[in-house]
């Protein structure tokens, strides 16, 4: 059992040491969040026109269809969104990528694309999902509920 856990904890040791520290986001041009599940594909838009960032969620009924039902829009101040990516740690998702776990036999999958001007984050992954990832599709979800401007 420890020979099982050591190179886990070495693992993480060595990505620590090595890993560059993820700069915070200061401006985002367009950030797209896919996720898609067994009945349908959520997608998430931000696109940052510099005075405001229009946030809109789309969804569709399956994998296999191309007719986007419009779910939510909403108009924000683009730091509302930038801070909500550096709360939830989206820097360091660049990269990421959550390979399914075995046991695991359905569920979600994502990527994630936030062009930032002169860098681009990706992250994606199958049922295995970045810190902070819940809590940033959280957040966007309540700011379309609550239509935040």
């Amino acid at each position: 059992m420890l020979y099982t856990a050591f190179p886990i904890s070495l693992r993480g040791v060595f990505l620590s040491l090595f890993r560059k520290k993820a700069e915070n986001i200061g401006s985002f041009v367009k950030v797209t969040l896919v996720i898609t599940g067994m009945h349908g594909v959520d997608e998430y838009e931000i696109i940052n026109s510099g005075e405001e960032a229009e946030l809109s969620r789309y969804y569709t009924a399956d994998p296999g269809y191309t007719d986007r039902i419009l779910h939510g829009k909403v108009t924000l101040d683009p730091m509302i969104i930038t801070d909500l990516m550096n709360g939830c740690g989206v820097p360091g998702w660049d990269g990421f990528r959550g390979e399914h776990p075995p046991d695991i036999m359905d569920g979600y999958r994502f990527s994630f694309e936030a062009s930032l001007g002169e860098r681009t984050i990706e992250a994606q992954g199958s049922q295995n999902f970045p810190e902070g990832f819940h809590k940033f599709v959280r957040e966007l979800d309540e700011m379309l509920e609550r239509g935040e401007t």
